[in-house]
């Protein structure tokens, strides 16, 4: 977690690029089985890659269900999407409107996407969604099913307290975000979503309160964070040195905290915090 001044000056970054051709967009097929043999080929069939093939009951209509087990909250696969195709008896007999119909009426669960390509198919799978397909269609359901075991939120083990908040960040990053939320009731808090990291697709997090904030340093530190090129970011440190003005300063230019209350003032104060899943 760290938060970045007012001050600072202008930063060249040096890009390191390389001749090879970056792979093309993979769309989704409208055969179901050539869906399937890519996911395998894509993820080379893992174990832990859960495909489940489902038929619609008043249907021939084939569909699969894919999503990483550890990643994703069994309860919400369960009884989020899994009872309520179960339950329901009468489907569309077409498969566009089968589509849409599990789209609007059979998912239990608020954020639900459509997309058309592999890459957006994979990088949520990773992150601990579930993915839908059905056959005769090009497109899928990506639908948020994130779970998993994560630390539970303590006590900051580098900047303990005698007065104050307990409380601490941990590694999820959406659980931050909430810290933040509950201490700054301010409705012009916002949150910017940034994902960096080549094969990492880490989520970064700006956070700031609108009209507070100087829109020149808002706009510079998202610019900065745009051109991070690198293939995985372990741990915010990585950020701080793509972002800092220069490492050879003896004067702190971004500061790191564990702790929600010292974020939050410093961004009641014009500053601009990033949080680093």
């Amino acid at each position: 977690m760290s938060f970045k001044s007012r001050h600072h000056k202008e930063k060249i970054i040096i890009r390191h690029t390389d001749n090879k051709k970056q792979p093309l967009t993979v769309k989704i097929s409208t055969h179901l089985q050539a869906n399937i043999d890519h996911l395998q080929l894509l993820f080379d069939q893992p174990d832990d890659l859960k495909i489940r093939k489902i038929t619609f009951s008043n249907t021939a209509i084939e569909g699969i269900i894919v999503f990483f087990e550890g990643l994703v909250q069994p309860l919400s696969v369960q009884q989020g999407i899994l009872t309520n195709l179960e339950l329901n008896k009468t489907f569309p007999d077409t498969s566009d409107d089968l589509f849409q119909f599990i789209y609007t009426h059979c998912i239990a669960i608020n954020d639900v996407q459509k997309t058309q390509t592999f890459d957006d198919v994979s990088a949520k799978l990773l992150a601990g969604y579930t993915a839908i397909f059905i056959d005769g269609v090009s497109e899928a359901l990506i639908i948020n099913t994130i779970g998993g075991e994560y630390r539970a939120i303590e006590e900051p083990v580098t900047e303990t307290l005698i007065r104050g908040s307990r409380t601490g960040f941990v590694e999820n990053i959406e659980t931050n975000v909430a810290l933040i939320r509950r201490r700054a009731r301010d409705p012009n808090l916002r949150f910017q979503t940034h994902i960096a990291g080549k094969r990492s697709q880490t989520n970064i997090v700006v956070a700031y309160i609108d009209d507070i904030i100087d829109p020149k340093i808002l706009k510079e530190v998202n610019r900065r964070l745009k051109s991070i090129d690198i293939d995985i970011i372990p741990e915010s440190g990585y950020i701080e040195e793509w972002i800092e003005d220069s490492f050879l300063s003896p004067f702190p230019q971004i500061l790191n905290t564990e702790r929600p209350d010292k974020a939050v003032s410093a961004i009641m104060q014009g500053k601009v915090a990033i949080l680093v899943e």
